[in-house]
């Protein structure tokens, strides 16, 4: 199966995107590719090829982690 935002999300930032057995987990942060919010099943190399910046970057922002 192709390699989703969720999945690179939970390797980079587990304690916000990380899929915890038996617990309630809080709603996730909000996503940005390029301004817009995507959903976190899109796959990565859709992304890339769709969303990437001109220099060739996938400019991704996470909005609403706690401080």
């Amino acid at each position: 199966s192709p390699r989703r935002l969720r999945h690179l999300l939970a390797s980079l930032l587990p304690q916000h995107f990380g899929e915890a057995e038996g617990e309630a987990v809080a709603p996730p942060p909000t996503v940005l590719v390029q301004g817009v919010a995507v959903p976190l099943d899109s796959p990565l190399a859709w992304l890339a090829d769709a969303c990437a910046h001109a220099d060739g970057f996938l400019y991704v922002v996470v909005r609403g982690l706690p401080p």
